[in-house]
């Protein structure tokens, strides 16, 4: 990864990850979204 962003001058990232689930066949499903820098 070190090798890979030796190229860039701007080194700054985040990571995200989104979780949805339904709580039945009919239901809207809920979307929870997380997000690190």
């Amino acid at each position: 990864l070190n090798n890979l962003l030796k190229a860039y001058d701007d080194k700054s990232a985040y990571a995200l990850c989104a979780f949805s689930v339904a709580l039945g066949p009919n239901s809207e499903p809920l979307t929870f979204i997380g997000k690190t820098e």
